[in-house]
């Protein structure tokens, strides 16, 4: 599962960059700088995405692999200042309420993820991968 929505955010995130990246068009004078600042916050918010939805991706995981049987777990869920400890046993009425919860989420994150990557060309101005001229000491000119 882990291998899957590796390769599922590897091909998603190659494809942005070809689509984001792969435009060149010369004629463009917006094109020739980029907003490190707002490109810097954007990758950051799509590596806060990432990783909640792999968080998300991880608990739907466990909870569909528990049952009565062979594997039966507790999650504990804070609440302000008070924490709940959920029985999951992949079958209870606790178990499905959970799932649907994560369900969801997992929805919100992957649209919210689709579109922040889609939004990656527009932020970077499309010309993140200029090549710029170095000197002989090896710095840029």
């Amino acid at each position: 599962m882990e291998i899957l929505l590796a390769v599922f955010y590897i091909a998603v995130f190659a494809f942005a960059i070809h689509k984001g990246f792969g435009k060149n068009d010369d004629n463009s004078s917006d094109r020739k700088n980029i907003d490190f600042a707002e490109t810097k916050k954007h990758i950051d918010n799509l590596n806060i995405l990432k990783d909640r939805l792999e968080q998300v991706e991880n608990m739907i995981t466990d909870i569909e692999c528990c049952s009565p049987e062979k594997h039966q777990t507790f999650i504990t869920v804070a609440s302000g200042t008070r924490e709940v400890e959920l029985h999951i046993d992949g079958e209870n009425q606790t178990t499905q309420n959970l799932l649907k919860t994560l369900y969801a989420e997992r929805k919100k994150l992957r649209t919210s993820l689709s579109e922040e990557i889609q939004k990656m060309g527009v932020r970077c101005n499309g010309n993140c991968n200029e090549i710029y001229a170095k000197n002989e000491r090896g710095g840029v000119r």
